[in-house]
């Protein structure tokens, strides 16, 4: 007799996937789309050998789901495994009740029989190793980004950074000069200390916005906060100076890239989804792959569509929920720039930084559109 999963995972794609990778290891998934589903379920009687949880879901999480199993004499010792978008790294913010192992999204399914089987075995085995993810590269041919900066060191460490990116780079030491730069030449991109001798980050700031409202031309010249401050009240102080991105120092390259990519448009990227991962995720079974790429492609226009509609009402709970959606969507689709891209926006709607999130809408709609256009060359 099969023994029973209990898959919880609000995203259709992601219970649709799961329950996949078990049947094909000998297991029959039992599935739910929320925490109350499951309790549901278990109250009328369904008995099953595990219970397999997203960790992010609207409302209560898997945390929530073990600790609610946990307060239950009767579910008290049922083997229980977190899926996390994080892995193992936030085992240490699990609280009271741990689950018996961790698994990080998107997991494989070969990494998933061994997870399931260990548990049932009695191994409680506490993580399962990340996928390997390739690395998207971005490059940015041709756009002119213009470097606030006067420190001479930090200067050649963010110039070569932009260099690697292929960006054309002008220097300027203080917020004067960028004035300067930006009167004689047109940039796409300003990056910005906060902190300068002779004109700070912020008046420059303030000066730009200024010209571009008496210009009456429409025109928005992104500028991106430097500044090694993180702090929330930093971020607010930038904001309100009209910057629109902030970035701590040093500069990560990983993430200096994906901050130009909300406002550039990469002209090399690596490829937008993982097919090879996705063939292997699968299992080879091209029915059920097609089937799962018709339901993600037409659940993500929705999404966005969602998202758009969201941003005009500034309705920020929705953007969070839908971005959310998206992202665990897809991770299992093995479109990893998508999914960061979703991350992004979720969190930047939680927190509501407005300045943010036009420019994070229009990275997710790049990217999901490159993501269908890939999609559509192999279906």
């Amino acid at each position: 007799m099969k023994r029973k999963i209990l898959v919880v995972d609000d995203i259709a794609d992601s219970r649709a996937g799961l329950a996949f990778r078990l049947k094909f290891y000998g297991f029959e998934p039992v599935l739910a789309g929320s925490v109350d589903e499951a309790l549901q379920l278990l109250g009328q009687g369904e008995v099953v050998s595990l219970v397999l949880a997203d960790e992010l879901m609207p409302g209560r999480g898997g945390l929530d789901l073990l600790a609610a199993l946990r307060a239950d004499p009767r579910y008290e010792k049922l083997p229980f495994v977190l899926l996390s978008l994080f892995g193992s790294e936030n085992e240490v913010e699990i609280g009271a009740h741990r689950p018996d192992a961790i698994g990080a999204k998107p997991i494989r399914g070969m990494q998933l029989g061994q997870l399931v089987d260990g548990v049932l075995a009695g191994e409680s085995p506490r993580r399962a190793a990340a996928p390997v993810e390739r690395q998207t590269v971005q490059t940015f041919h041709g756009r002119r980004i213009l470097l606030v900066e006067d420190n001479p060191v930090n200067q050649r460490v963010a110039q070569r950074a932009l260099q690697k990116l292929a960006a054309e780079v002008t220097l300027a030491n203080n917020g004067a000069e960028a004035l300067e730069r930006i009167a004689e030449t047109a940039f796409d991109v300003v990056l910005m200390d906060c902190q300068m001798p002779v004109m700070d980050g912020f008046t420059a700031t303030r000066r730009i916005r200024e010209r571009e409202s008496r210009d009456g031309l429409g025109i928005h010249l992104p500028i991106i906060a430097l500044s090694a401050n993180v702090m929330s009240e930093d971020r607010d102080n930038c904001m309100a100076a009209g910057m629109d991105a902030h970035l701590g120092k040093p500069l990560e390259p990983t993430q200096l890239a994906d901050c130009l990519a909300r406002y550039l448009k990469a002209d090399a990227a690596a490829d937008a989804v993982d097919m090879e991962a996705l063939h292997a995720l699968t299992g080879g079974d091209a029915e059920f792959e097609r089937e799962l790429v018709e339901t993600f492609v037409s659940s993500g226009d929705q999404c966005l569509a969602d998202i758009v509609a969201a941003l005009a009402m500034r309705d920020w709970e929705t953007i969070g929920k839908r971005a959310h959606s998206l992202k665990g969507a897809s991770a299992n689709m093995q479109a990893h720039s998508l999914s960061v891209a979703a991350s992004d926006l979720e969190n930047a709607a939680r927190a509501q930084s407005v300045q943010e999130l036009d420019g994070l809408v229009h990275q997710l709609k790049d990217r999901l559109h490159a993501v269908n256009a890939a999609f559509a060359k192999v279906s």
